[in-house]
């Protein structure tokens, strides 16, 4: 399926209790307007519970023109699953996706295309939203190399828009699996100190397929997790010298204050919403 006679492609899917969206995340590979680019289709089961895998197997059954690679391991995490595909990735490319995320199909045809255009490009995201893009007060309408600054100021971009090539491997390594919160971010990190870190400006992907994307349930719905995560990865630059004394202590006040205002904004919306129930419930009982 895949054409030799450009880059290819190895796709990489962690999954875990995923039988009502993996589907669905499959068929938006199989609809990519590039899906001659890609070389494998790798789904690393990390020790599902429900029946994840007998939806891929029979996916495989039914559209065995598609190079899916289904390999099981016992619970890990996603980082542990990702680092299982990346070990055994053979395309010339790494393309992320997650269980419960969609591809738009143009997805892979625009990144590749800028990548063929650019074999100086190493890392290469996109955006998840219609939102306007800016950056230090100006507006971003064309690809953009990213910097520290900008990664930290707001943690971009997410990971089902991530494409980067293999052999970086070899210097970033891979991702820290004890790590749980904001692992991919750190793992981007890398990619920006040892390579460039590009970003697309146009909406490519759709995150947390039935679901919002922060605060209903998951990783992303624990926000003081989220915080340490992003502070650790603060840290780790500033021990490694890779950030200024300056940097450290002005995102060390940035980041905090960003938890704060996201933590007191979650805490009204909850008592906004059990008000609501409340009221609903006595206005209930009336009839």
């Amino acid at each position: 399926m895949a054409n030799n006679s450009k880059n290819t492609v190895s796709v990489i899917i962690p999954m875990y209790n995923a039988e009502k969206t993996i589907e669905v995340a499959l068929n938006s590979i199989e609809r990519q307007s590039a899906v001659n680019r890609i070389e494998e289709i790798i789904v690393i089961n990390d020790g599902s519970l429900d029946t994840s895998e007998q939806k891929v197997r029979d996916y495989m059954e039914k559209h065995s023109e598609l190079p899916i690679q289904f390999v099981s391991q016992e619970n890990k995490g996603a980082s542990a699953a990702r680092n299982a595909g990346l070990k055994i990735a053979k395309g010339d490319l790494i393309a992320l996706l997650d269980a419960d995320d969609i591809w738009l199909e143009e997805k892979l045809e625009k990144q590749l295309q800028i990548l063929d255009e650019h074999p100086d490009i190493v890392f290469l995201g996109a955006g998840c939203k219609d939102k306007i893009f800016k950056r230090k007060g100006k507006k971003i309408t064309k690809l953009y190399r990213a910097d520290l600054f900008d990664i930290f100021w707001s943690f971009f971009p997410v990971t089902p828009s991530v494409i980067f090539r293999r052999y970086a491997i070899e210097k970033v390594g891979y991702f820290d699996e004890s790590q749980k919160y904001c692992e991919d971010i750190n793992y981007y990190l890398r990619f920006c100190i040892y390579y460039n870190y590009y970003y697309l400006p146009e909406k490519l992907v759709l995150i947390d397929y039935k679901k919002q994307y922060f605060g209903e349930y998951g990783l992303t719905s624990n926000m003081k997790g989220m915080h340490e995560g992003e502070m650790k990865n603060l840290k780790e630059l500033f021990q490694n010298k890779q950030v200024s004394f300056i940097f450290y202590i002005f995102f060390d006040i940035f980041l905090n204050l960003k938890y704060l205002r996201r933590l007191s904004k979650f805490l009204l919306v909850k008592k906004s919403k059990n008000v609501y129930r409340k009221e609903t419930a006595q206005n209930s009982s009336l009839f």
